[in-house]
């Protein structure tokens, strides 16, 4: 695939850095063009400015145009990775703390907060559908905003022909933190998962080195020893150490670490500081780093 454009929507993310390289350094990828589409002006300029020190430094042959514009980002190119996220931290804050305020789960994706975000979510990208629709139905969308499946079905249902595929990257996560956790090389896994991004299970970890499926003894490891949370940051690194408890509860399959929401719900929200949640933790850090970035740039 040769001399691709690809739009980058809700470019603002600290993301973008992370995605643009992978796009880039992809061995069956030849990229011509990236576009930074964001409606915050502010948070794009700050994105345009890292992502040509990038460029430059590396120095990548990719023309760079950054837009406010829908139909300057969509028009005649061929993917849109969208990462867009409707109401911004400020709304997720909300998201998270309204609900912890009356002792119920205060999560993205989950509950209360998770109904919410899907509320807006679906509203924000069908209008965003419309106008990819408008100014180019043959653009394949890769979608990365949450929650994935509900997204995803209510683009099935108003635009049956437009071309769209979720790109969680959850699954990846948890492979990698079992692999590394016990020494496995996960590029040798084929896994069977099934249910929803955020909701299901592993069926199967076939190793392709070990010819054998992995899962059994996986469960067993974690359930004796549970996961290195080494270098993890504090969010995450709680998350993994209550995975043990969750493989306890279900070993004969290994489910995703989000059914800790539904599951333990009044563990979980033990666990959390209902003045200061993820979004705090997002805005204080990653958020934080993007200024911190651009200035030293500048």
């Amino acid at each position: 695939m040769k001399d691709l454009k690809v739009t980058i929507a809700g470019a603002g993310s600290g993301y973008t850095p992370g995605i643009i390289l992978s796009i880039l350094n992809h061995k069956d990828l030849s990229v011509s063009e990236i576009r930074l589409y964001d409606i915050d002006k502010v948070r794009n300029e700050d994105m345009e400015t890292i992502i040509s020190f990038i460029l430059n430094k590396g120095h990548y042959k990719v023309d760079l145009l950054r837009t406010e514009d829908p139909k300057e980002a969509f028009s005649e190119v061929d993917f849109i990775f969208s990462q867009i996220r409707v109401g911004g931290m400020q709304m997720r804050e909300k998201d998270e703390k309204i609900p912890l305020k009356y002792g119920l789960v205060g999560q993205e994706t989950c509950g209360l907060g998770g109904f919410s975000y899907a509320m807006r979510s679906m509203k924000g990208f069908s209008e965003m559908i419309d106008l990819i629709q408008k100014y180019n139905k043959d653009a394949w969308v890769l979608n990365y905003t949450n929650p994935e499946t509900i997204i995803s079905e209510v683009v099935r249902r108003k635009y049956p022909d437009a071309k769209i595929i979720n790109a969680c990257d959850m699954t990846i996560s948890i492979e990698e933190i079992i692999a590394d956790s016990f020494g496995y090389d996960r590029e040798n896994w084929i896994p069977i998962y099934y249910g929803l991004n955020h909701f299901g299970w592993y069926e199967s970890i076939y190793d392709k080195s070990l010819k054998k499926d992995v899962m059994p003894e996986l469960i067993d490891k974690i359930i004796e020893e549970g996961l290195n949370t080494e270098g993890q940051d504090p969010s995450w690194a709680s998350t993994w150490q209550s995975y043990q408890m969750l493989v306890k509860t279900f070993p004969d399959r290994l489910p995703n670490n989000y059914l800790l929401y539904y599951l333990f719900s009044e563990q979980m929200v033990e666990k959390e500081d209902p003045n200061y949640t993820r979004a705090n933790q997002i805005m204080d850090g990653r958020l934080k780093k993007i200024k911190e970035t651009v200035k030293e740039i500048k």
